[in-house]
């Protein structure tokens, strides 16, 4: 630990090795003499996911996040009870935000899964605690407030992929709507909008008595 560049290199050698010849590595003949047929055909499922985990963790421990990405993805969702790689994917998307934003929702819901997943292959509560701790922080940063975070935990307890239709706003997304919604309401009721900023706004603000005084005295 660290490990060694020669033994990821082994790793990533064997796993992509059983990924790419699955029917060669189980073919009848290399069946070991002390195991069935049935445990055979059992062991081959197990070991591809495995290959795949140890794929992915190569490019983990490289921080290759776009290749990380890509074959974390392949782990979450093919193996729903792996919250510690949804957590590594996580991690990955998030370290991308600087050239797409956009990779932060995603981030957030595989963050979010490794630390409200409660099933077989849970991680231990600490760690858990302290996952939800970081995407909380992520959550309001990129959004803005905790509203709506408890559905997005909740998705994520569910799931180990988004659902359909899944989006988390931006603060910037807010404010863009915000200022949209603004515009067209003034846009219906110039009226009400025009005692609201030129007359009740100035009057009841810090400056009232000299807007007052400047604008409105004896103005007739």
């Amino acid at each position: 630990n660290p490990i060694a560049a020669a033994d990821l290199a082994t790793a990533e050698e064997t796993a992509k090795y059983v990924l790419d010849n699955t029917d060669k590595v189980f073919a009848a003949a290399n069946k070991p003499g002390n195991i069935s047929d049935a445990q055979w055909t059992e062991a081959r499922p197990f070991v591809n996911a495995l290959a795949q985990r140890t794929y992915a963790y190569v490019f983990v421990q490289r921080k290759d996040d776009i290749r990380a990405e890509q074959e974390l993805t392949k782990v979450v969702a093919a193996e729903a009870n792996q919250p510690l790689f949804s957590y590594f994917l996580g991690s990955a998307q998030f370290n991308q935000r600087a050239k797409n934003l956009e990779k932060v929702p995603q981030a957030i819901f595989n963050i979010a899964r490794a630390s409200e997943y409660d099933g077989q292959g849970a991680l231990p509560a600490a760690q858990r605690t302290q996952f939800r701790t970081s995407v909380t922080s992520i959550y309001k940063q990129y959004h803005g407030s905790d509203e709506g975070f408890a559905e997005v935990l909740a998705a994520a307890k569910a799931g180990a992929r988004p659902p359909s239709g899944f989006k988390i706003r931006s603060i910037t997304e807010i404010e863009q709507e915000k200022f949209a919604n603004e515009e067209e309401w003034v846009k219906a009721h110039p009226m009400e909008a025009f005692w609201r900023d030129t007359i009740k706004t100035p009057l009841t603000g810090a400056d009232a008595d000299s807007v007052f005084a400047n604008t409105y005295k004896e103005a007739g």
